[in-house]
C-alpha cells in the first residue's frame, strides 16, 4: 500500500487490492499472459504479521513456508474503492545500498538508572557491558542494547542472531539520545544515554516505526524487513528472550543508484567537507520514490 493506504496516506483505511499481468515464457519459446480476476485464491496466512511504511513490521518466522504451502483458498474479490487510472509507477526505484552499510560504531547494554533521585530528571543509564565494532552481543530480557551507526540515514537493520522459537527482538531508531541527567525541563524523555523519541511525534510510542522479529528456533536466523523503512542513527534493541546477536548493520534506503554518482567533492577544510557529505546523506535519506520530508517521524511524503 506504500503511503496510500498507510498511517498517514490520505486513502488509510481503504483495502489496499493487487492487479497484476504476468507474462509466462517457457523452455519451448512459446508464452502466455495471465490476468488476476475473481478466479484468484488470496492467503493471509504469511510470516507478515504488521507491515507499513509508519507502522513498522513484525516477522513472525515460525510461519516460513514455501509459495505452494501458502497458496490461499479464499477466493478473490473485487475491491472498488479506488476510482484512479492504472498507471506504470512514476517515482525512482528504490535501492539498498550495501556498499552504504552502516556498522555500529559503539554498543552497549543497560539496565536501570543511577541519579534519578530529583523529580525532574530520568537520571543515567546503568552500563552493563560495553562491545566492540565486530564482537557478537548478548541480550536479556529486560535489558535494552543501544547501538551507535556514526549517521543519521533512512535505512533498515539487517539482524544475523540466535534464539530459541518464539522469543522476539525487537529494533526501533531514533536519531540521538538522552543526555545530561535526563533532564525532563531539557526535553529528555528518558535517561541519558538511552535514546530519545519524543521527536518522532505520532511514531515514538512502541509498535511504530519500528521492526520485530520472532525467531524459528533454527540455529543462527537473518532478517532483513522488506516492506518498512526508518529514519535513524541510534538503535534501541530489546528481546523477550535470551538472544545472541552475531552481527546487525543498517542498510540505507534511497533511490540513489550508485551508477547515479558521478564524481566527488573534497577540499582543504574538514568543516566543508563535513557540509558536503551531510548533503550527500541528506540526499541519500530523502530521495526515496519521490523526494520525500522526513524519514524519521510520521511525515515521509512528497512535499515538494
Amino acid at each position: 500500500p506504500a503511503w496510500y493506504a498507510d498511517g498517514i496516506g490520505g486513502a488509510f483505511g481503504q483495502t489496499p487490492a493487487l492487479a497484476a499481468r504476468l507474462k509466462l515464457t517457457y523452455a519451448d519459446g512459446t508464452s502466455e499472459v495471465v490476468e488476476t480476476g475473481t478466479d484468484w485464491t488470496a492467503s493471509y496466512d504469511t510470516p507478515y504479521l504488521r507491515t507499513g511504511i509508519y507502522e513498522g513490521e513484525l516477522y513472525d518466522a515460525r510461519h516460513e513456508r514455501d509459495a505452494f504451502a501458502c497458496a490461499g483458498k479464499t477466493a478473490a474479490v473485487v475491491v472498488s474503492a479506488f476510482k484512479g487510472t492504472l498507471e506504470k509507477p512514476r517515482g525512482a526505484e528504490v535501492y539498498l545500498r550495501r556498499d552504504l552499510a552502516l556498522a555500529p560504531v559503539e554498543a552497549y547494554v543497560w539496565r536501570g538508572t543511577v541519579g534519578a533521585a530529583e523529580t525532574n530528571a530520568f537520571g543515567r543509564v546503568k552500563i552493563l557491558r560495553r562491545y566492540q565494532p565486530g564482537e557478537k552481543m548478548t541480550l536479556q530480557p529486560g535489558e535494552q542494547l543501544v547501538l551507535d551507526f556514526g549517521q543519521n540515514a533512512a535505512a533498515i537493520p539487517e539482524v544475523v542472531a540466535t534464539a530459541a522459537a518464539g522469543g522476539a527482538l525487537t529494533v526501533k531508531g531514533g536519531e540521538m539520545l538522552n543526555d545530561g541527567y535526563g533532564e525532563k525541563s531539557r526535553g529528555n524523555d528518558g535517561p541519558a544515554g538511552s535514546v530519545y523519541f519524543a521527536n518522532y511525534r505520532g511514531l515514538k510510542g512502541d509498535g511504530q516505526a519500528e521492526v520485530t522479529y520472532v525467531f524459528a528456533g533454527k540455529g543462527t536466523e537473518t532478517y532483513l524487513p522488506s516492506f518498512t523503512f526508518m529514519g535513524y542513527r541510534y538503535a534501541r534493541v530489546t528481546a523477550t528472550g535470551p538472544v545472541e546477536i552475531e552481527r546487525i548493520v543498517s542498510i540505507p534506503v534511497t533511490s540513489v543508484a550508485k551508477a547515479d554518482e558521478r564524481g566527488t567533492l573534497k577540499t582543504g577544510n574538514a568543516d566543508v567537507n563535513r557540509l558536503i557529505k551531510n548533503c550527500l546523506w541528506g540526499q541519500y535519506s530523502n530521495y526515496v520514490s519521490v523526494p520525500t520530508d522526513c524519514p524519521q517521524r510520521n511525515e515521509r511524503l512528497g512535499w515538494t
